[in-house]
């Protein structure tokens, strides 16, 4: 089991819509937040896990020039090694490493380097045949807790059932926590009138919490097959717009398979949430996602969905069962590694609402863009920002006659860490006086609710 704190420290929403007509209803809007957020933390549990597991043993950084003029010192060797692990030339590190420990068997910080290559080149049993071939009195304290950490993971590596929990924390601050129109004026009849008192604009402040446990059983098979698992809670409470106040939770069941350059996830889904304590939505359906690996730093990639949405009126919400229906879901895209440290993403999709009723049915398009960035100790940052367009089928009769057009913006920043570096740095404030007044900071969500016009 390993834990994870992380905060969305930045996280900006502006849609905008029609002069007067977009009216936002909760069933419409903290649906699909409380996914976004829930994909979100998910995606940055995997970084953070990566990010453990790509951690390179601290040490200086040299260039090739500072090694061709002391082309027999171990230490220098080793150090180059360490900026081909950064650069991503996982091999060319391999074979640095080799030639040092051929000739200088008693560097141990050279076999702990090459044990880390060989553990990310999937080599196993020779990474774990290195690190007990290292004379341990050699290395420095870090150096021995790097050394168990490594043990550790091929352990983990070797064992069939695989189980991981991450807790996330984080605050949001709203522009437009009752996602008002930004001209605080609505249409009635395709009559403008003026909101009044609680119904105009009101900025929000809040917090969520949310556990994610997630379970990975290995068949055995060949090729590779595993049985999945997950579940998730969240709670997402607003101090000055108590009506958004949510509880979410849900899981997920499904299987594994990867042969050679495709990967393929496929399960089963179901998730409830109540909103201001009323029961408010279920719903469950089918996911499926198909990975393309296009060579070592090209991937491409799927995600489809299908699902039936039941929304119940609620006092928050008293036409919550308009929005009832079927939803479709279809992502493209692809990522590209430079480097070991750094992923960047973009994607394209649509997602179809089919409602109840006619005015609440729409098709939503958008792009998103990411940068994952991998980042010393297993700290990780996730830029990202996602643009979509939404198009409603009919107009609503009570409203106007005119169809609906939403236009939206999401802005986000992602920083983690795990929480055993959290330990460890008050650990080190506790040991370093002059480090006592020093705040370290892990970031917190600044989420505008929806703006329209």
């Amino acid at each position: 089991m390993r834990a994870w704190v992380f905060l969305a420290s930045l996280c900006v929403r502006a849609p905008w819509a029609s002069p007067l007509l977009a009216q936002s209803t909760p069933s419409q809007q903290i649906p699909r937040d409380v996914e976004r957020t829930t994909e979100g933390l998910r995606e940055s549990t995997g970084t953070a896990a990566r990010s453990e597991r790509q951690a390179i043993p601290e040490g200086p950084a040299v260039t090739f020039q500072e090694v061709l003029r002391n082309p027999d010192d171990p230490r220098l060797n080793a150090a180059y090694a360490r900026a081909q692990i950064r650069a991503g030339d996982l091999l060319g590190a391999s074979a640095t490493l080799e030639r040092i420990i051929l000739t200088h068997p008693e560097a141990a910080d050279a076999k702990l380097l090459y044990a880390f290559v060989l553990f990310r080149l999937d080599d196993s049993i020779t990474a774990k045949t290195t690190l007990g071939e290292i004379d341990i009195t050699r290395l420095t304290p870090a150096q021995r807790v790097e050394r168990e950490q490594l043990l550790t993971q091929l352990e983990n590596r070797s064992k069939r059932l695989h189980q991981s929990f991450s807790l996330s924390l984080g605050l949001h601050r709203d522009t437009n926590g009752n996602a008002a129109p930004d001209q605080e004026q609505v249409l009635v009849a395709d009559i403008a009138a003026t909101l009044q008192d609680a119904a105009r604009v009101r900025r929000d402040r809040g917090y969520f919490a949310q556990g994610l446990y997630d379970l990975d059983c290995d068949l055995g098979t060949d090729p590779t097959m595993s049985l999945f698992a997950n579940a998730n809670l969240i709670r997402d409470k607003h101090l000055d717009v108590g009506t958004f106040n949510t509880v979410a939770g849900g899981g997920e069941v499904g299987l594994r398979r990867q042969d050679g350059p495709w990967r393929l996830q496929a399960g089963i889904f179901v998730s409830e949430m109540s909103l201001y304590g009323d029961y408010f939505l279920n719903d469950y359906g089918v996911e499926v996602k198909p990975t393309r690996r296009l060579d070592p730093r090209w991937e491409a990639f799927g995600n489809f969905r299908i699902e039936r949405q039941a929304f119940h009126d609620v006092a928050a919400d008293p036409t919550g069962n308009d929005n009832s229906g079927i939803s479709s879901t279809g992502w493209l895209g692809a990522t590209w590694r430079p480097d070991d440290a750094n992923t960047l993403s973009l994607s394209a999709g649509s997602v179809r609402h089919v409602a109840q009723v006619g005015w609440m049915s729409n098709w939503r398009h958008a792009v998103r863009v990411s940068d994952t960035l991998v980042l010393p100790k297993g700290q990780f940052l996730i830029p990202s920002i996602e643009l979509g367009t939404a198009i409603y089928q009919t107009g609503d009769p009570l409203v106007s006659a005119m169809t609906r057009h939403d236009h939206d913006q999401r802005i986000s920043l992602t920083y983690g860490l795990p929480l055993a570096a959290v330990a460890g740095w008050a650990t080190g404030r506790q040991r370093h006086p002059d480090l006592r007044g020093r705040r370290d900071r892990i970031g917190s969500e600044f989420r505008p609710a929806s703006h329209a016009a």
